[in-house]
């Protein structure tokens, strides 16, 4: 559970898309379903949803680390479209 304690000053916020073709339909599943994994929380999920030929990722606060967790399921890094350092 996550408890504020004080007044927040700066929120944070981050996305990322990756082109839908470029994923097997396994790591599809995988990131559609994030939620499923061990690690997500109760209100550590993202935002997802498709667009088109890409899946667009979204989040207010870091919760649940999808960068980590898509380069553990094989996604091609060359095919996700973000101002992330991997």
């Amino acid at each position: 559970m996550k408890i504020r304690t004080g007044f927040v000053s700066n929120s944070s916020s981050s996305s990322f898309t990756i082109r839908r073709d470029a994923l097997t339909l396994k790591q599809y599943d995988q990131i559609m379903n994030h939620r499923e994994h061990p690690s997500c929380g109760e209100d550590d999920f993202w935002s997802i949803y498709e667009e088109g030929e890409y899946i667009k990722c979204s989040t207010w606060m870091d919760n649940f680390d999808l960068r980590s967790y898509v380069k553990e399921i094989g996604v091609p890094l060359d095919e996700i479209e973000t101002d992330w350092n991997f």
